[in-house]
């Protein structure tokens, strides 16, 4: 410890006589050494103290900065967020857990701005708040939701639009006549005791759709069927068939413009719907499914588990991407890491 007279400043240092400059005291208060308005102090070794930019608290806003001299929120970081050892630390506990990790409230948004897409886009998937629809996972582009799913049945509900359009087809299993569980709406159905087509009314009266041409008499027009021709009118009291609606009935199998089915129901176009689509599973231990197929190899599926209540997007590759406008915005890989605009996360969660 000792005074200058020049400097007029009470100096502490190092009682090892190292010559390090601990704190000064003089007319212009405190001086720790290195640092600057907003830099955090630490030690730099024994016995001294500094402070850099990187370690910064902005008082004014009582923000902290790591990496960065200019937070924007709490605690901002300008770098990789990671754990000390990889798959072994967990965010959060059973105990002590977040109530929402998100981009948005109860949802993962991926934006656009006008310069990549013309206009801003904001679609989002996320948890349905709105009352009577309290946790359903609905995918949703600004305020018009395009996709529900059903957080008790599973069932997937097309919200706008009027067109689904798929590779190749929409597979049906055979089952015995549905129950009427939703008052308004028929169900088209393979029934499994006769391998035909049936279509059940809100009405519940069931109609058996297959009608085979060939041999008929009167207002079916035999010139105009074959064996598997689908009936239909085609003018008041007429009814005919053609090969664009065809059903095999040693397979059970319905196809649409074409003959030949690989499955119960095949479509060679596009299929459309102008309100929804439903895939209900009977089973109360089963899963409901919606498949993505690629030359007979199952790619990716959207299934909801009646056993365990959970909903699963999963992808049968080693990594799941979330892309908007043909540019990858989340990675998931097989090792469960989370990289969100990172292709090669090495992370629980990485961000970029």
């Amino acid at each position: 410890m000792g005074f200058t007279l020049d400097t007029e400043r009470l100096y502490i240092g190092n009682p090892s006589g190292s010559g390090n400059i601990l704190m000064s005291i003089g007319p212009g208060g405190f001086d720790l050494g290195n640092g600057a308005d907003g830099y955090v102090t630490f030690f730099t070794g024994p016995n001294a103290i500094a402070g850099d930019n990187d370690f910064f608290w902005d008082r004014e806003n009582n923000r902290l900065g790591i990496g960065t001299d200019t937070p924007t929120h709490k605690l901002t970081v300008d770098g990789y967020i990671t754990p000390g050892t990889d798959n072994f630390h967990s965010l959060g506990t059973p105990a002590q857990r977040w109530e929402s990790i998100y981009l948005g409230p109860s949802s993962l948004h991926l934006v656009s701005t006008p310069a990549e897409t013309g206009i801003a886009y904001d679609w989002r998937l996320g948890i349905d708040q709105t009352t009577g629809n309290e946790g359903n996972l609905v995918f949703v582009q600004g305020e018009q939701i395009a996709i529900s799913i059903d957080s008790v049945t599973g069932n997937v509900v097309f919200n706008s639009g009027d067109e689904l359009t798929t590779p190749e087809y929409i597979r049906i299993p055979e089952a015995s006549t549905p129950p009427l569980d939703e008052p308004g709406f028929g169900k088209l159905y393979v029934d499994s005791g006769d391998n035909a087509i049936h279509f059940l009314d809100s009405a519940g009266v069931d109609y058996n759709l297959l009608i085979t041409g060939g041999s008929g008499t009167g207002n079916v027009d035999s010139s105009q069927g074959a064996d598997g021709y689908v009936a239909f009118f085609i003018a008041p009291g007429h009814i005919a068939g053609d090969n664009n609606l065809f059903y095999d009935r040693t397979g059970g199998r319905l196809s649409l413009t074409g003959v030949g089915a690989a499955d119960a129901f095949t479509v060679s176009g596009t299929l459309e719907s102008a309100f929804r689509i439903v895939i209900d599973n009977e089973s109360p231990g089963g899963a409901t499914t919606l498949a993505l197929k690629e030359n007979g190899t199952y790619r990716a599926w959207l299934e909801h588990d009646n056993s365990t209540g959970e909903t699963i997007l999963n992808a049968n590759e080693d990594r799941l991407v979330l892309k908007t406008v043909n540019s990858e915005r989340v990675r998931i890989t097989s090792g469960g890491l989370v990289g969100i605009n990172e292709t090669s996360p090495d992370a629980h969660l990485q961000v970029t």
